[in-house]
């Protein structure tokens, strides 16, 4: 059971793919989903080893490093008899778990297209309920009691956190929610404070932002944009004859298979939360938790997810430690 617990918003700066490994539908690489409420999440595996990789890289040639990393992480297991760290004699750590223990990335809020700007960000009361009961379970802060009540009242109207976007029709998507259904409230602002907190300090300007363009929608609304508006996008693997079909080379006689799919991606500005407990002492030693933390904390930017050479994946990943 976690004993010490740290609130990370992780905040999309690019499209990033968390895929499930199989088709759905027409899109051969969705993104990885709740199955019983079907919004985008980030799984616990990918932030642990996008963690993971990142504090290897930071404390390269540091002095007991890699045992901490051993004993936070856990050991990784041997490498393929054939690959080459096994022939260059690298070790195996085994299999022992480590001290630390990654909750999977849950959606705080969606980037949606508007009429009335850009885009603004969309939340529910199911998303910021859940994100409340997980922080409060923690021993961390979540939302005033006030506030979640306020929002269960939401019926089928929106709450926005900012003057400028009550009072008038709200296009999101192909949603239209009238003026008299759109109401402001101190309710919203303070959730959208709270939420902007989870962005680093370099992201002032965006957390202005967020606050500024927050919009609370009933739950069943935001399932339908989330599983109908995130982007996909085609990729494309040609051979050397520009095809993407089976392509014979005349001179060589050798013959290449082009490729073509469809992937799906989660926006830009696109936030998360995810959690990130501790075991009780699993063969850490005194330090290796602040050691962790005070790493974690050198940079707010991260890798997370496939795609990385397309320049997908890059997130602002900040820590908020506990109070």
């Amino acid at each position: 059971m976690a004993t010490e617990s740290m609130i990370t918003g992780i905040y999309t700066l690019t499209p990033l793919h968390c895929g499930t490994g199989q088709a759905a539908g027409a899109v051969d690489l969705p993104v990885a989903r709740e199955h019983h409420t079907r919004l985008p999440i980030l799984p616990a595996t990918s932030l642990k080893g996008a963690c993971r990789s990142r504090l290897r890289q930071d404390t390269s040639g540091e002095s007991g490093a890699r045992e901490k990393l051993v004993r936070l992480f856990g050991k990784e297991l041997a490498p393929p008899a054939d690959s080459k760290a096994a022939k260059t004699g690298s070790d195996a750590d085994g299999d022992a778990a480590g001290d630390l223990v990654f909750h999977e990335g849950q959606l705080l809020a969606l980037p949606v297209r508007s009429l009335t700007r850009a885009f603004v960000y969309v939340t529910s009361p199911l998303v910021l309920e859940r994100f409340d009961r997980m922080a409060r379970g923690f021993g961390l802060a979540g939302f005033e009691d006030a506030a979640l009540e306020e929002l269960d009242r939401l019926g089928t109207g929106a709450r926005v956190a900012h003057k400028d976007l009550a009072q008038k029709t709200l296009v999101l998507e192909d949603r239209v929610f009238a003026a008299g259904d759109v109401q402001q409230g101190a309710t919203t602002e303070k959730v959208a404070e709270r939420l902007a907190k989870l962005l680093p300090a370099a992201g002032a300007r965006t957390s202005a932002r967020l606050k500024a363009g927050l919009v609370v929608v009933p739950d069943a609304v935001l399932v339908d944009l989330a599983s109908r508006t995130l982007p996909v996008h085609a990729r494309i693997q040609l051979t050397d004859g520009k095809t993407t079909d089976t392509w014979k080379d005349p001179q060589t006689g050798k013959q290449q298979s082009g490729n073509l799919w469809y992937e799906e991606v989660v926006p830009s500005d696109t936030l998360f939360a995810a959690f990130i407990g501790t075991r009780g002492g699993y063969g850490t030693e005194s330090g290796d938790r602040d050691w962790f933390k005070t790493k974690f904390a050198l940079h707010d930017t991260a890798q997370i997810g496939g795609n990385e050479t397309v320049g997908h994946g890059r997130v602002w990943w900040a820590g908020e430690a506990k109070s």
